[in-house]
């Protein structure tokens, strides 16, 4: 179909000029999509030159670190990630989630897609050894604690030091590489693992499926097989497009068909409608392919806490 699909499509959110991480990461590990990983595939010379970008109109992509502003406990060197919205600094400088000092606060940021999780884990242990943690100075000038821990107490009142607030932790992310079962809300796929909070260890990262792979991947497969298009006149009703479901599939003269297009309804006139269709194949199910972007430390964190998670080269799966 080559009005619909071009030699080189993109899938990415809108991009936000106020967001100077997301920029920069764009540039240095995305080839130029100012997005947080994208998906990007170029198709072979069966298909037209050019290029078709699928934008999403309303969210923008988002970096997700694990935030070292929020963390100074010394004798504990790991948090959780967290969506990270950083304007660019007085000093022209990239904001990175290892590094204490920030830009001002911004306000002027787009709407962002991200999932929320109530992260209070049981671990057995009610102390303050619980790894993952925030650190908030109270306006009485005293360091307390946020741990995602469901066995810590709460202090409410004045406790011995450190003060424990709240065992939940609020976590809001688009990526959580710590968590294989959290939605991955980029378009492109990423490498994830998973972090035991009780044993306080880590699996082996493996790829997980971005939002193309997850929605949209069969239906391109189909098109790189050069789908028959037909068109065909239904009697359509008003309560056929009340119930229209892009989903179903048509079955005419032995063959499967996808609802494309429905062009000329008109309930106002006794007569039937054009509807294209597109041929239908049974291609089966795909696991998760490897991320068209890697992942390398020292960009966006640091080796030890297994934070630094930035697109660099390719990264094998083996780790």
């Amino acid at each position: 179909m080559e009005s619909d699909l071009k030699r080189e499509f993109i899938f990415k959110y809108k991009t936000d000029d106020k967001d100077s991480s997301v920029q920069y990461r764009g540039v240095e590990y995305f080839k130029d999509v100012m997005d947080e990983y994208p998906y990007q595939e170029e198709l072979s010379n069966n298909f037209e030159k050019g290029l078709v970008t699928f934008e999403n109109p309303f969210f923008a992509g988002t970096y997700n670190g694990k935030d070292q502003d929020t963390f100074s406990y010394p004798i504990y060197n790991d948090t959780a990630f967290s969506a990270c919205l950083w304007e660019e600094r007085e000093d022209n400088a990239v904001t990175w989630d290892y590094q204490k000092s920030r830009p001002e606060k911004g306000f002027d940021f787009s709407p962002r897609l991200l999932y929320w999780n109530k992260y209070s884990p049981t671990t057995g242990d009610s102390d303050l050894e619980t790894p993952k943690r925030a650190s908030i100075q109270t306006w009485g000038g005293t360091q307390q604690f946020v741990l995602a821990n469901a066995d810590s107490s709460i202090y409410t009142s004045a406790p011995p030091e450190p003060w424990i607030i709240s065992n939940v932790y609020p976590q809001a992310t688009s990526i959580n590489r710590d968590d294989s079962t959290s939605p991955i809300l980029s378009y492109g796929n990423v490498f994830v693992r998973d972090y035991d909070d009780a044993a306080n260890t880590y699996t082996s990262y493996t790829g997980g499926k971005g939002l193309y792979e997850a929605y949209y991947k069969k239906m391109f497969e189909m098109f790189k097989q050069s789908p028959r298009v037909r068109t065909v006149s239904v009697d359509l009703k008003t309560s056929d497009i009340v119930n229209l479901d892009f989903r179903k599939l048509i079955y005419i003269d032995g063959f499967y068909w996808r609802l494309n297009k429905i062009v000329d309804f008109m309930p106002n006139k006794n007569e039937s409608t054009k509807v294209e269709l597109i041929e239908w194949f049974a291609l089966g199910v795909f696991a998760a392919s490897a991320p068209s972007f890697g992942m390398g430390l020292g960009h966006g964190g640091n080796s030890t806490t297994g934070g630094g998670v930035g697109g660099g080269n390719a990264w094998n799966t083996s780790g």
